[in-house]
């Protein structure tokens, strides 16, 4: 570097408290599906990214409250702590302890009153991570706040226009101006931000761009990760006359990542009893890259040893996961074949150019 250089970046920086090196992600939160986790991610034992926000948006009923449930268990499974802000106020708490989350200590799990509008939204969140450094917590616990949902949560000025009226637009320039200063505050490294948000027919839209989620694309740009639900099917148990709806088939579409090449979909169960199903949609993603090969109603599982792997359905593949060492080969298998590496970009033009000047 010369030295006409180095002074003109030391008068540019002159005045400025510190250096700011940019910040990479150093762990990551599961969303209780390996396959998710790998999509959004990009590499082992990942997920959504912490000290980001992400986004989980869908239409009702996609299970898009249940995939923040799974978060908040990962979290306190890393020792961290929730913030749960309910604005739909339809949050279960013994269905979140069946799936794992420790909802009664409040060192742990925090569910605050919930605030009525977008501000208050965000009043409550700066006031929480102040007593939360206030109580001395560690840089390295994993704090979450998770936000359910922004579409039930409208901005001040809605809420004081009388009944039918309202400005066009007061949501969407309440969200924008809200993460403007908030952006700051959550730039910790440690806050992790998980937003629910709903999907909305757009009106006036061709077939083609007949979606959008509720106010204003203000979430969506501030995102590091956003998540698409959607069900796809439902599973049942009984006769078909009298049989139960005990869960839904879902996929999950990486709309955007910053840690990952965006666009990846993957698909697993969600039970109604306990959650997504993990080991199911293993089954399915083994036999889509032929690890898992059926014929008939037998399948059998190929780890290239003199062993035999035969099972009926997804109980018998869950018995054969039981087996010694079966678990790590195969999620080994999915990681190593979900997970995509990069080389250099060729370019023979460059190449070219470069042998003709040597």
């Amino acid at each position: 570097m010369s030295k006409k250089l180095q002074e003109t970046i030391n008068e540019v920086l002159k005045g400025q408290v510190e250096h700011q090196d940019i910040k990479s992600v150093t762990d990551y939160l599961s969303t209780g599906s390996l396959l998710l986790d790998l999509a959004i991610s990009n590499r082992k034992d990942g997920g959504i990214p912490v000290g980001r926000i992400t986004e989980i948006f869908g239409w009702q009923g996609t299970g898009k409250s249940l995939l923040a449930y799974h978060i908040i268990r990962s979290t306190q499974q890393k020792g961290g702590f929730c913030i749960y802000i309910d604005t739909e106020r339809s949050a279960d708490k013994e269905f979140m302890e069946r799936m794992g989350v420790n909802t009664k200590d409040q060192t742990k799990f925090l569910y605050p009153k919930p605030p009525s509008s977008i501000e208050g939204v965000f009043e409550l969140i700066e006031t929480m991570i102040k007593a939360v450094h206030k109580m001395g917590n560690p840089k390295d616990r994993i704090v979450t706040v998770v936000w359910d949902s922004v579409a039930a949560s409208p901005a001040k000025e809605t809420l004081e226009e009388d009944y039918g009226e309202g400005r066009l637009g007061a949501d969407s320039r309440a969200m924008s101006s809200c993460f403007r200063r908030a952006i700051e505050m959550l730039d910790l490294g440690y806050i992790t931000l998980v937003c629910i948000n709903q999907k909305r027919t757009k009106i006036g839209s061709n077939k083609y761009d007949t979606e959008t989620t509720g106010h204003g694309r203000a979430l969506a740009f501030y995102a590091s990760t956003r998540i698409d639900i959607k069900a796809v099917g439902k599973m049942t148990e009984g006769s078909k006359k009298f049989g139960r709806t005990v869960g839904i088939n879902t996929r999950a579409i990486v709309d955007k990542s910053k840690m990952g090449p965006p666009k990846r979909n993957v698909e697993f169960p969600i039970m109604f009893d306990w959650g997504i199903d993990d080991e199911a949609s293993w089954l399915e993603y083994l036999k889509d890259v032929k690890v898992v090969i059926t014929s008939g109603s037998w399948s059998k599982i190929d780890l290239g040893d003199d062993k035999e792997y035969k099972f009926q359905g997804v109980k018998g593949f869950k018995k054969q996961l039981a087996l010694p060492g079966v678990y790590d080969r195969l999620r080994s298998i999915i990681e190593d074949s979900m997970v995509i590496t990069y080389e250099k970009k060729e370019s023979f033009v460059e190449d070219a150019i470069t042998k003709g000047k040597e």
